[in-house]
């Protein structure tokens, strides 16, 4: 679909994001930003409001961006979150 992209949390980092578990929300995010390099490697970085560790280490993971008209979602395979910053590694990304 994309060759690359970048997708970020629109102005000033306000629109939140979601990781979820099944029906569970693992964790809430801001300032976040959806890298996809020239070798087609899904990454995200972002500022976490809140996150439950528990949920956050459980599979399947997903990565959820509200837009109009539906969500942008993509599988993450591993997460790290250290001083409220998130990184992960994500799979390719489903509309």
């Amino acid at each position: 679909m994309f060759e690359t992209l970048v997708m970020d949390g629109g102005k000033a980092g306000q629109m939140e994001a979601t990781i979820s578990w099944a029906w569970h929300t693992a964790a809430v995010c801001k300032g976040w930003q959806v890298h996809k390099s020239e070798k087609g490697k899904w990454s995200l970085t972002a500022r976490v409001v809140r996150a439950d560790r528990f949920k956050l280490q459980q599979q399947p993971l997903r990565f959820n961006v509200p837009r109009q008209g539906g969500h942008w979602s993509w599988p993450v395979k591993a997460v790290t979150v250290q001083d409220q910053q998130l990184t992960a590694a994500l799979g390719p990304m489903e509309c």
